[in-house]
């Protein structure tokens, strides 16, 4: 199995490549500003052109955010995909025509409208195309190929509370759309992303998308003892952490999806600093940043680099800095 990181800044896009199957997690941004300022940074979809990507056989989008779901709409128009799998139901978006934030929105209203657009946009594609689009949830375990899929979050209320946002959204007055489920939708969005464990044989990654600790379900605590790859939820931030439940994973490798100017207080410092001090010297996990070579104590890099890929085989593993 190998794992890609692309570095698309601030936002996620995993590549999970196998035998009998290539799985795309979320597509980081599609904003002009994220990619021009930066040697390093690379949209997904050019990514995976490069990288000689020749389809998709199962593309998850783990929640509604431009930083992971809006860089999609170039994948889907420039690779094929076979199935896309998706926290909602698919028939929410049907039909559904997103209004643009108001000029004088918060910035961050004015991405989540723009995500929600192009989500709606990627739904009605696939609908165009015959491509399938599954709903899924916590409990389900998805074979692909001879990689399994085992969803873990949301937990049901913060996913009900989002589907039911978007059903007020839906058909809630223009001026109601703007002054309350636009910001409502954004700010619970985190809470009712994808969750997922993602195996293949005895390796396993914890891809959190923006979902933190303090909303994850116990039940799902004795899934967690055998991680090897951990991706840090929500980018890093102070949230991203809770002592007793990292305690009970000893991961390899742990992946933080941060932007290099710590954008929105990611890569939080004080973060890493507990988690050193969780782990046995002889014990610590290998940190890794997707974006930006200096995160000294904990990360180093001479040359800035397009991705971040972990092959995993009979002799174990090493992470690859990757410029395609």
């Amino acid at each position: 199995m190998r794992f890609t990181c692309i570095n698309v800044g601030y936002g996620d896009s995993f590549l999970l490549e196998c035998e009998d199957s290539v799985i795309l997690v979320d597509g980081g941004s599609a904003l002009d500003s994220e990619f021009t300022d930066s040697s390093c940074r690379i949209r997904s979809a050019d990514y995976l052109i490069k990288a000689g990507i020749k389809h998709i056989d199962t593309l998850i989008i783990t929640h509604i955010h431009e930083d992971h779901a809006a860089g999609l709409a170039a994948v889907c128009n420039r690779i094929p995909v076979k199935k896309v799998l998706i926290p909602y139901a698919p028939k929410l978006f049907k039909n559904r025509i997103i209004p643009p934030a108001h000029e004088n929105a918060p910035e961050n209203v004015t991405l989540f409208a723009q995500a929600l657009y192009r989500f709606t946009d990627i739904m009605q594609l696939c609908e165009s195309r015959g491509i399938p689009v599954e709903e899924i949830s916590a409990g389900m375990n998805i074979p692909a190929g001879n990689l399994q899929i085992r969803v873990l979050g949301p937990a049901e209320k913060d996913k009900n509370a989002f589907i039911e946002g978007l059903r007020n959204f839906f058909s809630a007055p223009p001026e109601e759309q703007q002054s309350k489920w636009f910001p409502y939708l954004d700010r619970i969005s985190n809470a009712a992303s994808l969750l997922l464990k993602i195996s293949n044989k005895d390796i396993h990654l914890l891809l959190c998308a923006d979902n933190c600790p303090a909303n994850w379900d116990r039940s799902i605590f004795p899934l967690l003892k055998n991680v090897t790859v951990l991706k840090l939820p929500h980018h890093g931030q102070k949230d991203a952490v809770d002592e007793k439940i990292m305690a009970m994973m000893n991961p390899d490798y742990i992946l933080t999806t941060a932007s290099s100017d710590r954008r929105h207080n990611s890569a939080d410092p004080a973060v890493y600093k507990m988690l050193t001090e969780l782990y046995a010297p002889n014990k610590q996990p290998v940190f890794l940043f997707s974006d930006g070579i200096n995160y000294e104590p904990y990360f180093s890099r001479e040359k800035p680099f397009q991705a971040i890929r972990i092959s995993f085989g009979e002799n174990g593993s090493s992470p690859e800095f990757v410029d395609v």
